[in-house]
């Protein structure tokens, strides 16, 4: 496992097979926990433990696979293919949900901070008005409905659709020239073009 650790601490890895009964003092849990730790890696387990405590475990890893022993060369590449999607998938999210959503009029609007900019510069916004922006920038350039927005945002809690209206209202009060048209009994639409 110390080999493991080292090697990523200056090599860039995307995949790791762990075998979950390492001959040390940290098993192949604890150690995927740590090598997560230094750098995003998909982990495959490899293992004897079919127990569900012990895939329990795992499951609080970074877990793209788990290959109970014995197993062919065909359940290998099987796993390792569906990983494979399943990482390269998942990293092209991370990177979209990163990159500012650029909007007309000088806006734009990062959905992993949830921050509005006017020009490169912040737009103070409290949760509940970042949290509908959000909900409205994963949809971009489609209508959303009143009901979907209080379902999404105001998740156990029942609101009016003028609680949804005021929201907008105190949005569009910060950032005037910001494109989200009303859409008559309907909802609302974040527009970038």
């Amino acid at each position: 496992p110390q080999e493991a650790l080292d090697i990523s601490s200056y090599q860039h890895i995307d995949f790791v097979f762990m075998d979950i009964n390492l001959q040390s003092s940290i098993d192949g849990i604890r150690c995927s926990k740590l090598l997560n730790e230094i750098q995003d890696m998909a982990i495959i387990y490899m293992t004897a433990f079919d127990d569900s405590e012990t895939i329990n475990k795992a499951t609080d890893t970074n877990i793209y696979g788990y290959l109970v022993k014995p197993f062919s060369k065909q359940e290998i590449e099987v796993t390792l293919n569906i990983a494979i999607k399943r990482f390269f998938q998942t990293k092209q999210i991370d990177k979209k949900i990163k990159q500012p959503l650029t909007l007309p009029n000088g806006y734009g609007f990062c959905l992993d901070t949830q921050t509005l900019c006017l020009d490169k510069k912040p737009i103070h916004l409290t949760k509940k008005e970042k949290e509908v922006l959000c909900f409205l920038a994963l949809s971009i350039n489609k209508d959303v409905s009143y009901e979907s927005l209080k379902i999404n945002i105001w998740i156990d809690k029942e609101v009016s659709s003028s609680t949804v209206r005021d929201t907008i209202l105190r949005i569009r009060k910060k950032a005037p020239t910001l494109t989200i048209d009303n859409i008559v009994s309907v909802g609302y639409c974040l527009r970038n073009v």
